[in-house]
């Protein structure tokens, strides 16, 4: 199963310092694939915290292009799969839905678009954006998992 993982994912998971060997695991076994975008890949990076940085670091996933993007938001030439206009599409309606204008609702915007065309579920716990749960509308089986969600599967899968 694929997941995107919401940025602030990462704060809940090097919580638990066992839930990183557990998800690294279950990846080099190919149990379960964790997926990112460039974006987060820079909002990861730019945390200060070295210690939280370098437990996040050994997190194993893999990055994927966006599905098309918005200029403005630090996204970068040639990060994005941009398609036929369709993730344009995509990423207007999920944006249309979000309660503000700030520059992360375009990156979560495009990173639920991403979600939407290369992952299963999306695991975000963020609830000011109620656009992420209505955003596989045009692809059904990308789900959004709270981290609770993720976790206890998770463990379902360890027996």
């Amino acid at each position: 199963m694929r997941f995107m993982l919401d940025s602030h994912i990462f704060d809940a998971i090097v919580a638990e310092p066992a839930f990183i060997e557990r998800l690294n695991s279950l990846t080099a076994n190919g149990t379960i694939t964790l997926l990112t975008t460039p974006i987060q890949e820079r909002e990861l990076v730019a945390i200060p915290d070295q210690v939280k940085k370098s437990r996040i670091a050994e997190v194993k996933r893999e990055v994927v292009k966006t599905a098309g993007g918005i200029w403005g938001i630090g996204q970068k030439w040639g990060e994005g799969i941009w398609g036929d206009g369709t993730e344009q599409l995509r990423i207007s309606e999920i944006r249309s839905k979000g309660t503000t204008t700030r520059t992360n609702s375009a990156r979560d915007a495009v990173i639920a678009a991403t979600a939407a065309r290369d992952a299963d579920v999306l695991v975000t716990d963020e609830t000011e954006f109620p656009f992420k749960s209505r955003m596989a509308k045009g692809k059904t089986n990308c789900q959004v998992w709270t981290f609770y969600e993720f976790k206890t599967y998770l463990a379902r899968l360890a027996g």
